[in-house]
């Protein structure tokens, strides 16, 4: 097995640093190849380097071969681009994978890039839009670990049209088809968007139990922009109950992660938070 097989087998395996090590190796004996680029770009990913993940997706991107690849590349790019809040550039880059997969009439095995598109559309508030794009993706999405992403989505969807009862019954039914499939990183965003429903409905031990199990699991793996979330999850929280000490002390820790993994836009969006804070502390 020659250090690309080498870089993605030990992605699988979740070792990421020799993934990492491989990838690096990879990239001097392959130059012109855009494997150890992707691989690395995942790797990275994986360990919340978000930029080192771009900049390397960025290269697959320019020495990528063929068209399917490429449909991979530009829903991975635009993944990042949504982690870090740029989602105009998320939507350009969802929306090339998109029309990529229906030019290689590879629609129906890549709705997930529908999800995409929908959440970053959500993201920037476009709920109609949004719609769109689930409507498309729930008519031919024929998987059911597939559909887990599509209800998903829904669940935000009908979050943010205030529809708490309706958002909980769709996140819940995504994350029974992510635990069925072991999904790991879909049921930590299942357990956070689940919780966080629970605390604009005002059921604020259910969103904490949620919140927390989700910013936990997300520690566990590593996955720190999910465990940035969760933290400004609970802050939110125990600012809406009443905890002002605590909803600090998890606005605190939330920024410093989005500053760490450069989603710089949620770390000014935290700011906001805390300054709205400070002011009804002292008012």
């Amino acid at each position: 097995m020659d250090s690309i097989g080498k870089c993605f087998e030990n992605l699988e395996k979740k070792n990421i640093k020799k993934a990492i090590e491989y990838g690096k190796i990879a990239i001097r004996e392959y130059p012109d190849d855009f494997e150890p680029h992707l691989c690395l770009a995942i790797a990275y990913r994986e360990t919340g380097e978000l930029d080192l993940a771009y900049k390397h997706l960025l290269t697959a991107e320019e020495l990528a071969d063929n068209k399917e690849d490429l449909m991979f590349i530009c829903d991975q790019i635009g993944q990042i681009l949504s982690e870090i809040d740029q989602f105009d550039d998320a939507i350009f880059y969802y929306k090339r994978a998109y029309n990529l997969a229906k030019e290689l009439n590879q629609l129906e095995e890549n709705t997930h890039i529908l999800s995409n598109l929908a959440d970053a559309h959500i993201k920037k508030g476009e709920v109609e839009k949004a719609k769109e794009y689930l409507e498309i993706a729930l008519e031919i999405e024929k998987k059911e670990e597939n559909l887990a992403n599509i209800y998903s989505s829904a669940g935000v969807i009908y979050s943010s049209l205030g529809n708490h009862q309706k958002a909980i019954e769709y996140l819940e039914k995504a994350m029974e088809i992510n635990k069925k499939y072991d999904n790991k990183k879909a049921i930590i965003a299942n357990k956070i968007n689940i919780g966080s429903v629970y605390t604009e409905a005002g059921e604020y031990e259910k969103a904490e139990k949620y919140i927390t199990e989700g910013t936990e699991d997300a520690k566990k793996i590593g996955d720190r922009y999910w465990q940035a979330i969760g933290y400004w999850s609970l802050g939110k929280l125990y600012k809406k109950n009443g905890n002002k000490k605590k909803a600090e002390e998890y606005l605190r820790r939330a920024f410093k992660l989005f500053k760490i993994i450069g989603a710089t836009k949620d770390a000014e969006l935290i700011i906001l938070d805390m300054l709205e804070l400070l002011k009804n502390t002292n008012t």
